[in-house]
């Protein structure tokens, strides 16, 4: 995940204006805020937001914003970079074609637009991500009997998977 950050941070400069898409509790958003000019962080999760505020720092350059990345309602071309990464494109109740769309349309034309997901070699990492979320109760308890094959299940009925192309 480390690596994963570091790459979206070699693409950024102090003028940018960046969107994150799920932003979580600011553990992406940290990392940003002191090398851009503003981070705009969305989440569906008041409670992460309000997590991500604390934990960021920088409240200045730090836009917290509740909305479903289905639903971003942002002008177009209005960010620098738009990042949607640690597996985000997974994680939302979304077609996946229109998260791309939508993240292109408020994008400035010569921006980039940086989604990811995991591969089957980076399986066991995650699986063991996702049990330590589950023992702090950030989501339920894992079903291993449904779990496998690139799909995480939690017996809550929260269920993540790798996306394929």
């Amino acid at each position: 995940m480390n690596a994963e950050i570091e790459f979206v941070l070699q693409k950024t400069s102090f003028s940018m204006a960046i969107l994150e898409v799920g932003c979580g509790y600011g553990r992406v958003l940290r990392q940003l805020l002191p090398r851009v000019r503003s981070v705009v962080g969305t989440d569906t999760s008041l409670s992460s937001l309000r997590m991500a505020t604390e934990f960021a720092g920088r409240k200045g350059a730090l836009h917290p914003v509740a909305v479903d990345a289905a639903h971003i309602g942002f002008r177009d071309r209005t960010f620098d970079l738009t990042v949607c990464i640690q597996n985000g494109i997974s994680a939302f109740g979304a077609d996946q074609s229109e998260l791309f769309s939508k993240a292109v349309r408020v994008t400035r034309s010569d921006g980039r637009v940086l989604f990811s997901t995991y591969c089957e070699r980076f399986w066991e990492e995650r699986l063991k991500w996702f049990q330590i979320q589950a023992v702090h109760g950030l989501i339920g308890e894992i079903d291993y009997h449904a779990t496998g094959n690139g799909v995480i299940v939690c017996k809550g009925g929260f269920q993540r998977a790798i996306a394929t192309p």
